[in-house]
Parts: structure tokens; sequence; C-alpha cells
């Protein structure tokens, strides 16, 4: 049951780039708002339960590294597959993952389960304009809130993987006793957002990290 709730925040991630799609800007006095299609606005805290003070106390988000390394795919993940909403695809290991398509009203347009041990990983397209890298860190922190309140960003770096800009997001996090993590790339385009995420305990992270690090880097482009 915890591990289903764990995997649940994944689906609040997708849910939240929908408040970051809007409008941002900055008041006279400084404050940030968000501006609304139909022309209303609200402060962004009030919006945001001051994510960015709640973030801050644990970790101070604007320093966001650049990783020099350049990463690519592994060459034993050779099944590609392909978004139909962006022009964005993922090539997976067969031995490791195995994959099933979402259903039309799934969150997640493909959800992935390790083989070996009970890591989940979740791709989310979003195809609004308006998001941010920078947007897209607090989305998954936001979201992990909502179900782990101690929830904290262990690290956030923008990565080259496979020739495209991304911004690779840990947070680890507690629910009933349970420590979670995930790990996150965040990629984003001119009309959309991609999110593709991996969730486990964090004693799994331990043990397979690689093997998650290697699965996000099947991330490429699609002409």
């Amino acid at each position: 049951m915890i591990i289903k709730k764990l995997f649940a925040v994944l689906s609040i991630f997708i849910l939240s780039t929908n408040l970051h799609a809007q409008t941002l800007a900055t008041t006279s006095n400084g404050g940030q708002v968000i501006l609304y299609k139909d022309g209303t606005w609200k402060e962004i805290d009030s919006v945001f339960l001051s994510v960015k003070s709640l973030e801050n106390a644990f970790y101070d988000g604007s320093l966001i590294r650049t990783n020099q390394t350049s990463f690519s795919k592994s060459d034993k993940a050779t099944h590609l597959i392909k978004s139909k909403k962006l022009p964005v695809g993922f090539y997976v290991n067969n031995k490791y993952w195995g994959m099933r398509r979402g259903e039309t009203n799934d969150f997640s347009e493909y959800t992935f389960f390790n083989k070996i041990d009970d890591a989940y990983a979740y791709l989310n397209i979003d195809a609004t304009r308006g998001i941010t890298l920078e947007n897209a860190k607090e989305n998954c922190l936001y979201g992990a809130r909502k179900l782990m309140p101690d929830a904290t960003i262990r690290s956030s770096e923008y990565r080259t993987v496979n020739g495209l800009k991304v911004l690779c997001t840990d947070i680890i996090g507690t629910m009933e006793k349970y420590k979670g993590e995930f790990l996150t790339y965040s990629y984003v385009l001119e009309n959309g957002y991609v999110n593709i995420t991996v969730s486990n305990s964090q004693e799994k992270f331990l043990k397979y990290r690689q093997i998650y690090e290697e699965f996000l880097n099947g991330i490429t482009a699609i002409e």
C-alpha cells in the first residue's frame, strides 16, 4: 500500500505542471503573481503554498549546477518507443524494463516496471506551452510534498543527454515511515513538457542507481 501511494505522487507531478503553465509576472513592488487567461491573477504564494520558502528551508533551489559530462543512451537500450504527443522518444533495455502504454485518460503515456526489483517509472507528456526547466523542478517538489511533507531536493542539475538539455532532480522523503526516492529527468520543448521519473525506496536506489540512471538516459529527440 505504501509503495502504491508513493507511485501515486508521480501523477501529481503532471497535474502540477498546469499551475505553472500560466504566465508569471513581477509586480512593481517586486512580488510575483500568476496571470490567468481570463484576466484574473493570484499571488504566487497563495497558489503554491509558499513552495519557494518551503524549498529553501531544506535546499537552496536557486543553485542548479551544470554537469559538464555528456550522457548518452546505453548500447543495450535498443527498443525505441515514441510519444504520440510530442517529438520525443525513449530507448529501453528490455532485459531490465517492461512497459505498458497508458490508457486515454491516464496521466502517464507509458508506465515502466523494473524486472529485477520493484522500481516503477513513468513517462508523462504535457503538451502545454510556457513551462521552463526551473518551473519543472518546482513542479516535482510541490507534487512530492502533497504526500511527503518532508520531501527535499537531494540534488538538482542540468545535464546534456543525447544532445538534449534536461534537468535532473533527485527528491527524497518519508511516507508513513517508508523512505522513498524519485529521480526525474525534465525536458522542455516549445510546445510541451516531458517528465520521466523512476521511483523506489532509498535503500533500492543505493543498490540499483546505475540501472535507474541508464534507464533515464534513454530519452531522445525524434525528427
